[in-house]
């Protein structure tokens, strides 16, 4: 029996490729020049309807209402959840950090996410069809590695909006949930800034008063991970080396009338590993960037937004050994112009054009024994859509939400699809009660998939065409939500269900560039799927005590061709799917400088497809596989603890040190199992997060 291969991987020295910004304004595509006189056109009636001019007047007399203050999470008219991301300060800080997306894991409707995957899986949805975005402009992936951070820093952001489903016809061609972070809209009334620095990371925010208009706000964030846990990122012995970066620079200037934003945004991460068994090393580099440009006109009859944009991500990954040296790598560009308008109370009408350049994942071996470059794929698409989103008062507390997207996608290699996605939501008012009834269709024409769903370069995004058509979804949900307690409490009970078509899942593995030529149709199953669940959720938002607890119940079935038989179709459960999950959240005020803090989450384990024999020929490990996602792993429980001390004086700058830690209960939750030849012998064995208890401290300031 020969010994099995080693394999391992270093930077690539490839050849620098043209800017992608360039070959998305060479594109011929005639649907991109339409739109682009099309939200001319629309810019220009809409300003031609906006003549009026703000004229000052003189108060005689003024009346001054004091409120109680607003909870830092609340529903808003449309069902979505707005967070002020001020109180992420006192909600439990994890390894020094209050992540946004982290917290968002741990609404009712959102998939709980184990170690290593920061994505959201929302109302049974894969992650790839949620649209997550910076004042809608997409970031296609906005994960750091190990599910530990995103790539928001909180700090930056003062709001956050998110929705479990598209209920507007101003939302995005995605199936499932939106999150999109605010932008600063406000001049700050002085400089001011914070700093935190823990043994994992360093991040910060600037926010500068450039005079009586104008303000720059500048945000950085940087890890150092390895330094003081090196010896504890360790995979059965191999080393794990882990390095981020993110920056955010906004430029606000507002005179009244008129609002301009500048925002930029570029991360990156670099992820290497030595395996030791194998005399392999491999390494994982992504990154993001994001530029946009917003103008903002407000008037008596109605506010008119422009936004210019670019985004970016790519991804590489490379494994090299002794003898084989593999290269895989994609990327994603979008550059749009998107123009808005809200006309009083009830109408919000708008048109976006975008421009995708998507290259697929693209495998290059070369070694002693194999060989296989696969062709590069590059794709060019446009998207044209127009939406109007109108508010009918039926009753005096009833109202009805119309909304309409209608969308013209002209797909790679030739083919058009025009497709109308309406939703309808009626909203009824009792006292301090509302009822949800809503439904919804949408397409979605850019998909991701890949190897895994944990967020790393092994997943790529491609564009819907004539063989792989848009994916689709038919939305139906139902809600109650109220307070009681004079306000201080919340509740909310919602079910959901979605039917799903033309559902993607990739169907191949690394081995398979070793013995076979790599084919993207050929590693690509198509099926439908079904997602129905509810959720009950109370929420404490004032008081010295305040947090939430949710439970969730929900299904995520697919239905795929049966491969075995060659015949008839197979239903299995989502590679996500979670039946039932408790999250708790609780922040107490103890004292006037003491806050704790913890976070407590057990959730059904994922299911997953385990080998029924296996063996060793030639040096090669061959499987035989039981029914897809017959298993499961075992139940995920996780307690997170917190404790914030406020230093010095308490009129002057905040400053303090933040305890935390990770997994107190040092349980070890199976992430997945994992087939390994180790000395000639096999194991087959889960495999755990790289560390049982993570403990944390950390200092910050605000000033």
């Amino acid at each position: 029996m020969n010994s099995p291969q080693q394999l391992t991987v270093t930077p690539e020295e490839g050849k620098a490729r043209p800017c992608p910004l360039l070959g998305l304004w060479r594109s011929d595509a005639w649907l991109w020049r339409i739109g682009l006189f099309l939200l001319g056109a629309f810019a220009v009636l809409t300003a031609a309807a906006q003549r009026d001019t703000l004229t000052p007047r003189e108060l005689k007399t003024a009346d001054v209402t004091v409120r109680r203050k607003a909870p830092g999470i609340r529903r808003t008219d449309d069902g979505a959840y707005r967070w002020d991301l001020k109180m992420m300060g006192s909600l439990p800080q994890i390894l020094g950090n209050a992540d946004p997306l982290h917290y968002t894991q741990l609404l009712p409707g959102v998939q709980t996410a184990a170690e290593y995957d920061a994505g959201l899986h929302v109302q049974g949805c894969d992650n790839g069809h949620n649209a997550v975005s910076i004042e809608g402009v997409t970031v296609y992936n906005p994960s750091h590695a190990l599910g530990l951070f995103s790539t928001f820093n909180s700090t930056h952001f003062p709001a956050m909006t998110f929705a479990l489903s598209p209920r507007r016809g101003a939302a995005p061609s995605r199936l499932g949930g939106s999150l999109s972070m605010h932008l600063p809209d406000s001049l700050p009334l002085r400089t001011s800034g914070e700093l935190s620095v823990g043994p994992m990371a360093v991040q910060g925010t600037l926010r500068l008063r450039l005079g009586t208009r104008t303000a720059l706000f500048v945000s950085g964030r940087g890890s150092f991970l390895n330094l003081c846990y090196g010896e504890l990122l360790k995979v059965d012995g191999s080393q794990l080396d882990y390095a981020l970066g993110d920056a955010n620079v906004t430029l606000l200037h507002d005179n009244g009338r008129d609002r301009f934003r500048l925002n930029l945004y570029t991360g990156i991460d670099d992820l290497g590993m030595a395996e030791g068994d194998y005399q392999a090393r491999a390494s994982l580099l992504w990154t993001n960037r994001l530029v946009s440009a917003e103008w903002l006109r407000r008037g008596r009859r109605a506010d008119f937004r422009q936004t210019l944009f670019y985004t970016g991500y790519a991804n590489r990954f490379r494994l090299r050994q002794t003898s084989i040296d593999f290269l895989l790598d994609s990327d994603v560009n979008d550059l749009g112009l998107r123009s808005e308008a809200r006309v009083g109370e009830d109408w919000n009408v708008g048109i976006e054009a975008t421009m995708h350049r998507v290259r697929p994942q693209r495998p290059r071996l070369t070694g002693d024994y194999a060989q296989n470059e696969a062709p590069e794929i590059l794709q060019k698409a446009g998207e044209l859509a127009a939406f109007a989103d109108y508010r009918l008062r039926l009753l005096p507390r009833i109202d009805a939400h119309l909304g309409l997207r209608a969308a013209i996608y002209d797909a790679p290699g030739g083919g058009l699809f025009a497709r109308p996605m309406p939703s309808v939501e009626l909203v009824s008012r009792a006292g301090d009660f509302r009822y949800r009834l809503g439904w919804s269709y949408r397409e979605q024409f850019l998909f991701q998939t890949g190897f895994s769903n944990m967020g790393l370069p092994t997943e790529f995004w491609f564009a819907a065409d004539r063989q792989r058509r848009p994916q689709t979804a038919h939305s139906l949900n139902a809600a109650v939500e109220g307070r009681f307690g004079g306000g201080d409490y919340a509740f909310a009970v919602e079910a959901y269900w979605k039917r799903l078509r033309r559902q993607v899942e990739y169907d191949g593995t690394l081995l398979d560039f070793l013995t076979t030529r790599y084919e993207l149709d050929r590693v690509l199953r198509t099926g439908r799927g079904e997602n129905f669940g509810v959720s009950l959720t109370l929420r404490k938002d004032r008081g010295r005590l305040t947090g939430w607890i949710a439970y969730s119940f929900g299904r995520a079935r697919r239905t795929y061709a049966d491969e075995e038989t060659g015949s008839g179709e197979r239903t299995f459960s989502a590679n996500h799917e979670r039946p039932h999950e408790l999250n708790a959240v609780a922040t107490w005020q103890v004292a006037r400088r003491w806050k704790l803090g913890a976070t407590f989450v057990f959730a059904s384990g994922t299911p997953f497809t385990a080998p029924k024999h296996f063996y060793l020929l030639n040096g090669k490990i061959f499987s035989d596989f039981s029914k897809r996602n017959s298993s499961r792993l075992r139940p995920y429980r996780r307690l997170d603890l917190s404790a914030s001390l406020r230093l010095g004086r308490l009129t002057g700058p905040e400053q303090g040190l933040n305890l935390s830690i990770y997994n107190a209960t040092a349980t070890g939750n199976d992430l997945f199992y994992r087939l390994k030849l180790y000395k000639g012998r096999f194991s087959y064995r889960p495999l755990r997060f790289l560390v049982k208890v993570l403990p944390s401290v950390s200092y910050y300031v605000r000033f």
